[in-house]
């Protein structure tokens, strides 16, 4: 295939399209279509090294889904397993968003170029590979992004709205301070919804700007898979926050604090039997964050101490919405 070369992973048909429709898929994308009565092939991107990734802009109520990445794979069913559907605005990687139902690709740019002279000039959303928010219009979208002050060097937070239809984007800063956030991977719609609004400007496009006087959303932990294992961690806290988890443990989970005998007793206030769980749990500190984790050392079975650590996570989690424990996260304290 002209421009795509003699292999591809992947060929997907897009579900919607005013006319037959396919996507070629390797490490870019090409849109293939009949236009007049010859093949049409568009790159949609440059080459890359990345996986190929796609996500539908307007799937899940009007706001992004999840973003779903291609490599070499066999396909169990051709007609299930090449039919894209899902939505009509279709970002591919960082580079284009397809308009499927019309066939109209918008080149897109989700960065702040250096040395523009604009606002946050280098904050750069094409690192995340996620849209978090689409506007009531649909005109555009918000990425996570990373940027860094030009004179001390140090890096913040940003959100980069791109405008699809001149391709271009302008960069909010998020403040840590005042908006509540472990990092950028915490950052959804529903974030966006408390900390953010939309308005116009006096040529009447759309605008986003921090709401003023917006109410705090809840601090929460967040359940860290690694392979059969997990850990629960919240952060950025103090080392405060050790003892107001192992508190609770003791309180609502029947904890009881390990004893490990074999010469002296060696105990360990970190290291607690808990209720419903054969093994031990670990209350760790480490950088900006403290853990929960089953202990390696501890038999099996290991499945139902993964429910259990599940099962705790939620109920801190409900403790932490209360707000009683907020003076031990850094942003609150002023310590970060």
């Amino acid at each position: 295939m002209p421009g795509v070369g003699p292999r591809f992973w992947r060929v997907l048909r897009l579900d919607g399209a005013r006319q037959p429709a396919l996507l070629a898929v390797t490490t870019d994308f090409h849109l293939v279509y009949e236009l007049e009565g010859r093949l049409q092939i568009v790159p949609l991107g440059p080459a890359s090294t990345n996986m190929a990734s796609l996500q539908w802009l307007d799937a899940d109520n009007g706001q992004p889904g999840a973003v779903a990445t291609f490599g070499i794979e066999r396909v169990a069913s051709v007609d299930a397993a090449t039919l894209l559907s899902g939505g009509r605005l279709l970002r591919t990687s960082n580079d284009a968003v397809v308009d499927v139902a019309q066939l109209k690709i918008h080149r897109v740019r989700p960065w702040v170029p250096s040395g523009s002279g604009l606002p946050l000039a280098g904050l750069n959303g094409g690192s995340s590979q996620r849209a978090v928010a689409l506007s009531p219009s649909g005109k555009q979208y918000v990425v996570p992004a990373h940027g860094s002050d030009p004179v001390t060097g140090f890096r913040y937070d940003g959100l980069v709205v791109v405008q699809l239809e001149s391709g271009d984007a302008y960069g909010l800063k998020i403040d840590w301070e005042r908006m509540r956030y472990r990092d950028v991977h915490d950052i959804d719609f529903a974030w966006i919804s408390n900390y953010f609004e939309r308005r116009s400007d006096s040529a009447g496009r759309e605008l986003l700007q921090p709401k003023k006087n917006a109410k705090h959303v809840p601090w929460k932990g967040r359940l860290t898979n690694f392979g059969r294992h997990s850990e629960y961690r919240i952060e950025p806290v103090t080392e405060r926050m050790q003892d107001e988890l192992r508190r609770f443990l003791i309180e609502r989970f029947s904890g009881k604090i390990a004893i490990r005998t074999g010469g002296s007793p060696v105990v360990n206030v970190n290291v607690l039997s808990v209720a419903g769980c054969d093994q031990t749990v670990v209350i760790s500190m480490h950088d900006e964050h403290v853990g929960l984790f089953v202990s390696e050392e501890a038999a099996q079975p290991a499945a139902r101490c993964q429910d259990l650590l599940a099962t705790i996570a939620s109920a801190f989690d409900d403790e932490l919405a209360t707000g009683r424990l907020d003076k031990h996260f850094m942003a609150v304290a002023g310590t970060r």
